[in-house]
């Protein structure tokens, strides 16, 4: 899927620690000439996730996503982010 945005995923890595907890790990990557504002990424099933992150063009930051909590079933992700409008994209696959 091409998305026009241009904020690439490049990796999605879920990790496992010693508590149990189940994490998702989020490589994201500013390639637009603007600001992306209020980056969040959420599984389909999350009621709401207060992590927000903002990037400046050619910035690049890790984004880590809670998922320790869901319930065991498969899903996908929910990616928004403000430019010039709020955008919405679903994306990826977890089981």
């Amino acid at each position: 899927m091409k998305l026009r945005f241009m904020i690439i995923i490049a990796s999605i890595n879920i990790l496992i620690s010693c508590q149990r907890q189940i994490k998702a790990k989020f490589e994201i990557t500013n390639k637009t000439n603007i600001e992306i504002d209020s980056i969040n990424i959420k599984s389909f099933d999350h009621e709401s996730n207060s992590n927000y992150i903002k990037l400046a063009s050619g910035q690049s930051q890790t984004y880590w996503l809670d998922m320790t909590i869901l319930p065991k079933v498969d899903g996908d992700y929910l990616l928004t982010y403000m430019d010039s409008t709020a955008k919405t994209i679903r994306f990826g696959y977890f089981t």
